[in-house]
């Protein structure tokens, strides 16, 4: 895998919020904010060949085609409760233990859908 940097912006970042009723264009952009859809992680796995499940719940559960990688959309889920909205999954094996990632219901699903994308197409270490 090739990464390729991009050169760093020449405007400083750390400066004061502007005045009220003034426009400042580097204060214009605006960021993804709140959960969303679940579709753009959904996306990603049905085209990398997931198996996809909506229980009775309307929670989402999807495993991967080698079934050691679970990741579950638990909107309605009791989980939801303790502000766990994505749970994400990866078993171990032999001595290497697993691990998991849960995101919040204010996490973007695209930011997600990047740490999703990260997942798939980064291979696995051959050294330990």
């Amino acid at each position: 895998m090739t990464l390729t940097l991009a050169p760093t912006p020449t405007t400083s970042l750390l400066r004061d919020a502007p005045a009220p009723g003034r426009a400042d264009a580097a204060f214009a952009r605006t960021w993804i904010l709140g959960a969303g859809n679940p579709y753009p992680v959904l996306d990603l796995l049905a085209e990398a060949g997931w198996q996809i499940v909506l229980d009775h719940r309307a929670d989402i559960h999807c495993a991967s085609p080698c079934g050691r990688v679970y990741i579950g959309y638990l909107a309605e889920s009791p989980h939801a409760k303790i502000n766990d909205l994505w749970h994400i999954t990866v078993e171990g094996h032999h001595d290497i233990p697993g691990w998991e990632q849960t995101f919040p219901d204010d996490v973007p699903s695209e930011v997600v859908a990047g740490f999703v994308n990260a997942l798939l197409n980064t291979p696995a270490r051959t050294e330990l």
